[in-house]
């Protein structure tokens, strides 16, 4: 997983080597959530949101036994990939992911090739 962060820096180092393989832009953009973890966030929204149902005796309403629940959707990690905008076929030896050093770490970013043509003023 890259942060914003991560992603803008590989977007930062390796820009002139993407250049130098046809891109014509360099962007950066979230990546969509993994279908296994929608699924769980799902499953945790419908068990946890059950309506109409009578607080157990002895409970509070607000406990969240009492509603029936007691799972809660976990918050997304947000990671994101560098795009690189190619006018015509992306090269075949065009990398899957970007290694980022910032001191003694090491991170990978994940590389996306797309297709569009350059923009031209009219």
């Amino acid at each position: 997983m890259a942060t914003l962060k991560d992603a803008e820096q590989a977007r930062e180092q390796a820009g002139e080597t993407l250049r130098g393989l046809g891109a014509h832009a360099i962007s950066v953009e979230e990546e969509p959530p993994d279908e296994d973890e929608a699924a769980q966030n799902a499953a945790a929204g419908a068990t946890g949101a059950l309506e109409g149902l009578e607080p157990t005796e002895g409970l509070e309403a607000t406990d969240d036994a009492a509603l029936g629940g007691g799972s809660r959707r976990r918050p997304r990690r947000r990671t994101f990939a560098v795009v690189a905008w190619f006018a015509e076929e992306p090269p075949a030896d065009l990398p899957q992911a970007l290694e980022v050093r910032a001191g003694t770490r090491k991170k990978v970013v994940p590389l996306r090739a797309r297709r569009a043509e350059r923009f031209r003023a009219e």
